[in-house]
């Protein structure tokens, strides 16, 4: 072997962990198995959450200016 290739499962990257996973043969004979990705990230709840907090601390926008403004648009069928 001239190389040996060292997997990373914590690149930010996807597409290394996504190729590594189709290195499958067509006999099955080798299977790549193992952890492919490990990236923390903040779920999906928690960043809802946080976005619907941030908008209850802002100052609603006035609804009747809204109803009333100038910004209009025409939708076409």
């Amino acid at each position: 072997m001239d190389a040996v290739v060292v997997h990373d499962g914590g690149l930010t990257d996807p597409s290394y962990a996504f190729a590594l996973s189709r290195l499958t043969g067509s006999d099955l004979a080798h299977t790549v198995t193992g952890v492919f990705r490990s990236v923390a990230r903040p779920a999906y709840d928690d960043l809802a959450r946080a976005q619907v907090k941030q908008a209850r601390e802002t100052k609603p926008a006035d609804l009747q200016a809204l109803l009333r403004g100038n910004d209009t648009w025409t939708v076409a069928g």
